[in-house]
Formats: structure tokens, C-alpha cells, sequence
């Protein structure tokens, strides 16, 4: 399941709160879009258990080590 929740905006954190009620509700992997960019972002995810998969915007997020680094931090 993907793109459940309408676009997430920086602040919004309570949209990501919600995505975690519905990722322990159903019984499918959850997963985000592209929207993730930050390590702020990614890590209120991880803690929230908010998805399944991650997958966060390479480019935007600085390239593909700066994730894989971000990756080892949780």
C-alpha cells in the first residue's frame, strides 16, 4: 500500500502519526513515497513505525551515501 496519506508537509507530523495507525492495522507492507528528504523526517518514521518501507528522495536527499548513512542511524 502506498500514498495513503495526502502530501506531507514538513510540520505535519500528525499525518505520519496517522500512517502508523493504519500501518498496524492492515495487513499489507505500507510504505512512503518520495517525499522523505531529511534525516529529521526519515527518523520520526522509524520511531513512529509509520511504514514497512522507506523510500526517501536520493537527489533531494543528498545522493545515495547520505541515505545509506541515514539508514545505519536507525
Amino acid at each position: 500500500m502506498r500514498d495513503i496519506l495526502p502530501a506531507l508537509k514538513r510540520e505535519a507530523f500528525s499525518s505520519i502519526s496517522r500512517m502508523a495507525n493504519v500501518t498496524q492495522r492492515v495487513d499489507m507492507p505500507v510504505a512512503t513515497d518520495e517525499r522523505i528528504y531529511n534525516d529529521e523526517t526519515m527518523g520520526y518514521f522509524v520511531r513512529k513505525q509509520a511504514c514497512d518501507i522507506i523510500q526517501p528522495d536520493v537527489t533531494s536527499y543528498g545522493g545515495l551515501q547520505q541515505v545509506q548513512h541515514a539508514r545505519t542511524q536507525w
